[in-house]
């Protein structure tokens, strides 16, 4: 069994390595879509000159680690700004995710890190999603909906998952979100951009979904 932390990475190579250094400590093996200076790190790493979205790295990181990793049993989606809880390690807590679900066929969302007045509890923004799931949500084309951007995607992700009654979330692990606004950071020169343009888009686009049931979204069969 292994478990996978992948992401989109554009922070400072410093801060960058530092996190995702945590993961590595945790247990976990990494991969990351990378914006900006290449990482000094036991890690793989694919270089970009643009962010794609959320959605799609991830979706992307997830297909290419079961094209080469026949023993992964659970991704944990995030970024380079979510630090894992010391407390546990990744094969303690895919151990526990795999005996509450049953096999793979689930989505798990740690919940101790109280930051943003809740929306960790209506969002799957750093999900332990199992190979199960990742292989067979919305017809086998990958967990998230690659039409958003940068937000929302957590959000249907967690409707969906509950939809399909293998949602779960963990209160007593917390993923702490170092995200710059919290941390007392300037304001990256992206943010404007994220949440003043695409932010909406993405908002619209959800609620739109969301009115019509999530479209696609049911299991690829066995």
């Amino acid at each position: 069994m292994s478990v996978w932390y992948l992401c989109p990475s554009a922070r400072p190579r410093r801060e960058a390595e530092s996190c995702l250094q945590a993961w590595l400590d945790f247990g976990c093996r990494v991969m990351i879509i990378r914006q900006g200076e290449p990482l000094v790190l036991p890690i793989y790493q694919y270089p970009v000159d643009f962010y794609a979205g959320w959605a799609v790295s991830n979706n992307h990181l997830i297909k290419t680690v079961l094209s080469i990793d026949m023993h992964v049993d659970w991704f944990v989606c995030g970024g380079d700004d979510y630090w894992p809880d010391e407390h546990f390690d990744s094969h303690l807590v895919a151990n526990q995710c795999r005996e509450y679900f049953k096999g793979t066929l689930g989505v798990m969302q740690p919940t101790g890190d109280r930051y943003g007045d809740g929306y960790i509890d209506t969002a799957a923004a750093s999900p332990w999603i199992g190979r199960e799931f990742a292989e067979r949500s919305y017809s086998g084309h990958g967990p998230f909906r690659d039409e958003y951007f940068h937000l929302y995607a957590d959000t249907e992700l967690q409707q969906v998952a509950t939809k399909l009654g293998v949602f779960g979330q963990r209160p007593d692990i917390k993923q702490e979100h170092k995200h710059w606004s919290r941390m007392g950071n300037p304001k990256p020169l992206f943010a404007d951009d994220l949440y003043n343009i695409y932010g909406p888009r993405d908002k619209a686009l959800y609620e739109s979904r969301r009115g019509t049931g999530f479209p696609g979204h049911a299991l690829r069969r066995k």
